[in-house]
């Protein structure tokens, strides 16, 4: 049996809604936001009986910004899953292809399963194949989500697997639904990101916002930060906001230094508030560099992991 994923939006996780009936399948991102569309890819999520489950996709390699897995480049990741384990995490790879098989069981118990396309550009057209006599259902949501905005950490660049990205890490911790609506961009700090992420999600129990990353001209944090904060603090009045910056081993600390002194700024202006902030120069310290980043810029696996943890332990006061 064949399903058109691009057809059915209750398997689809993550995305913001675009009002097409006929077009469940759409960005994590922003769209058209900077001339582009960007995204952190679409997640699918779904369970079923069925002993065979397989998948078709199609994607132009242009299209694709995965992380910097050569896998990642060309496909999708996936998890498999039952209620006391995961049974098996890998890439498919290849792009435009005939139908590949994600995992074969023996019995016919319903499994979980969730699928990240790495898109940045384009919605891919995804199908999914299961046995005739066999059910697909939604996944049972899990309760209020988290929210992730962001830029190039948030959106995974250093990782070579979706789910070891911290968003990922932080979500499953807390057992959430998440949605990671960072961006493939570099000036991300604007209002319109915010009051459109407001817009798809409007309830979340928590909100991580990375604020400041290397590749950022610190004229244009000066000029866009505090407006973006207080769009933030408007959107969620309600909510726990952690602010974050990029981890970094001592790279353009002006950046960092224009970035704390707003984020103080905005504080002060909301002490009823719960907005709390994460020194991206302080997560990594003691770590190596050639551990925890990629030619010490990029947060790899394990640095997302490090990252994850702080993030963890800063909302679990918040989050139940």
């Amino acid at each position: 049996m064949e399903i058109d994923i691009n057809k059915h939006s209750e398997f689809i996780f993550g995305a913001i809604p675009d009002g097409n009936p006929e077009h469940a399948l759409t960005r994590m991102g922003v769209e058209n936001f900077w001339g582009n569309s960007n995204s952190t890819g679409v997640r699918v999520r779904f369970s079923t009986n069925s002993q065979t489950v397989g998948i078709k996709l199609g994607i132009g390699y242009s299209e694709v910004e995965a992380y910097f897995g050569s896998m990642m480049v060309n496909g999708v990741s996936y998890i498999v899953k039952n209620r006391q384990s995961v049974l098996k995490m890998e890439c498919a790879s290849g792009r435009n292809k005939d139908v590949q098989i994600l995992y074969k069981q023996n019995g016919n118990d319903y499994l979980d399963y969730e699928i990240h396309c790495p898109v940045k550009s384009a919605s891919p057209y995804i199908y999914i194949y299961i046995d005739d006599n066999s059910e697909i259902r939604p996944s049972d949501k899990l309760g209020e989500p988290i929210l992730f905005l962001g830029g190039p950490t948030t959106f995974g660049r250093g990782c070579t697997f979706s789910h070891g990205m911290y968003s990922s890490i932080v979500a499953r911790k807390f057992l959430r639904d998440y949605y990671n609506l960072a961006i493939y961009n570099g000036k991300y700090l604007e209002e319109q990101y915010v009051a459109k992420a407001a817009k798809a999600v409007s309830d979340p129990c928590f909100v991580v916002s990375e604020i400041c990353s290397i590749p950022v001209p610190t004229e244009y944090i000066e000029e866009k930060l505090e407006q973006y904060l207080e769009k933030l603090a408007q959107s969620y009045c309600a909510c726990p906001i952690l602010l974050l910056s990029q981890p970094y081993y001592g790279k353009k600390r002006d950046n960092y230094i224009a970035c704390r002194k707003i984020v103080g700024e905005v504080s002060k202006k909301h002490p009823e508030r719960n907005i709390m902030y994460l020194d991206g120069g302080n997560v990594l310290d003691g770590i190596s560099p050639d551990m925890a980043t990629l030619s010490s810029y990029l947060t790899n696996d394990y640095g997302n992991m490090v990252l994850a943890d702080r993030i963890i332990k800063i909302a679990d006061a918040f989050i139940n």
